[in-house]
C-alpha cells in the first residue's frame, strides 16, 4: 500500500511540473529532504519534491517556487487534509528561506526570490466537486497570495484550466510562427508595466505565478507572412479570459485591455474558458459579445471564441512522455 500511495504521489508531482516545464518553468530538483531551520516546526528535516525556477517579468532576479502535488480520491480531501498539505508547503517553504541546505541541495546559491509554493491538490476519481472544493480552500488557514509568503492551491477546476490555456497557447505558437510562408514571428506572455510613470512593458515565453491564478492572462503575436511577392505583418493581442462571460465582465476585460495597452495591434482574440457549459452556454457567450457592440473600436477585429477545454491528467500524463 505504501508503495502504491508513493508512485501515486510521484505520478502526481511529475504531472504537475511537466505542465509548468510546458510554460517554460526550470526544474532545478527535487526528491530530497533538507534541514529543518525553524524550532518552531518541531521536525528535523522538510520533504522538497519539486524546486523550479522561472524569469520573472518584474523581478531583477528568478523566481524559486517549491512544487508539491497531491493526488486522492474525492472522501480523501476535507479541509483538515487540505490544512495538512498546505502545512506541510509552508513550512518547507519558511525553511527553504534561511536554510543553508537548501541553498546548497537545490539552490546553488542563485540569486532567486524563494517566497512561492504551489500546492496542486488533484482529485483522481469522478467526485470532484469544485463549490466544497473552493469551501475547503477558504477554511484554510494558508490561502494563496498575500502576504511574505505565497502558497497557490491548485484544484481539479484551475488545473484544467492551466492545461486548457497551455494547449491553445502551443496550437497558437505552432500554428502561427511555423510554417513555410512565416518570414518571422513571436509570440509571448504580455506583462503591462506596473510604474508609474509607464514603463515598456514585457514579453516573455514564461507564464508567470501570478498569471496561474488571474482571471485574464494576456499575451502577444506579431508574426510577417508572405503575401506573395510582399509580406504582411499582424499585430494580435490574446486574451485568456478565466473572469466570466456576462456584459459586466466583458466590458472590465475590454477596458483592461484598453488601459493596458492591450488595443495598439490588429487584432484581439479572446478566449474564453467556460467550465460549467451548459445548454446556454454559447447563447449567453453571444449575447454578452453583442452588447460590446457599443465600445468595441470598430478598426480592431475582435475574435470571441470558447476556450477547448483539455483534462488536465491526460494532457499533463502525454507531457511526462514527450
Amino acid at each position: 500500500m505504501g508503495e502504491e500511495v508513493r508512485n501515486t504521489g510521484n505520478r502526481a508531482e511529475d504531472r504537475l511540473i511537466a505542465l509548468l516545464q510546458e510554460f517554460n518553468w526550470e526544474y532545478i530538483g527535487g526528491g530530497r529532504d533538507i534541514d529543518c531551520a525553524s524550532r518552531k516546526h518541531e521536525r528535523d528535516e522538510h520533504g522538497i519534491d519539486g524546486y523550479m525556477a522561472y524569469e520573472d517579468p518584474y523581478l531583477s532576479a528568478e523566481r524559486g517556487v517549491i512544487v508539491e502535488s497531491k493526488s486522492k480520491q474525492w472522501e480523501s480531501w476535507g479541509p483538515s487534509s487540505l490544512q495538512s498539505d498546505a502545512k506541510q508547503v509552508r513550512t518547507a517553504l519558511e525553511c527553504s528561506t534561511r536554510s543553508e541546505d537548501f541553498d546548497k541541495k537545490l539552490n546553488n546559491y542563485e540569486n532567486r526570490r524563494r517566497d512561492t509554493a504551489i500546492l496542486g491538490a488533484f482529485t483522481n476519481d469522478d467526485e470532484y466537486d469544485h463549490e466544497a472544493f473552493q469551501a475547503y480552500v477558504e477554511s484554510c488557514k494558508v490561502k494563496r497570495g498575500g502576504g511574505p509568503s505565497h502558497i497557490l492551491v491548485l484544484g481539479n477546476r484551475e488545473l484544467n484550466r492551466l492545461a486548457s490555456i497551455q494547449n491553445k497557447y502551443r496550437e497558437i505558437k505552432e500554428k502561427h510562427t511555423e510554417g513555410d510562408n512565416i518570414v518571422e514571428a513571436e509570440l509571448n506572455f504580455y506583462y503591462p508595466s506596473l510604474q508609474e510613470p509607464r514603463a515598456a512593458p514585457k514579453r516573455r515565453d514564461t507564464i508567470s505565478f501570478e498569471y496561474l491564478f488571474s482571471d485574464y492572462v494576456y499575451a502577444k503575436l506579431q508574426k510577417t507572412e508572405l503575401n506573395g511577392t510582399d509580406t504582411d505583418t499582424t499585430d494580435v493581442s490574446i486574451v485568456f479570459n478565466s473572469g466570466g462571460i456576462n456584459q459586466d465582465s466583458l466590458e472590465f476585460l475590454y477596458y483592461s485591455l484598453r488601459d493596458n495597452d492591450g488595443l495598439d495591434t490588429d487584432e484581439v482574440w479572446v478566449y474564453s474558458y467556460l467550465p460549467n457549459g451548459g445548454e446556454n452556454a454559447d447563447e449567453t457567450y453571444d449575447s454578452a459579445v453583442d452588447s460590446l457592440e457599443n465600445i468595441l473600436p470598430p478598426d480592431k477585429g475582435f475574435r470571441f471564441t470558447e476556450l477547448p477545454q483539455v483534462e488536465y491528467k491526460s494532457y499533463a500524463e502525454d507531457l511526462t512522455e514527450d
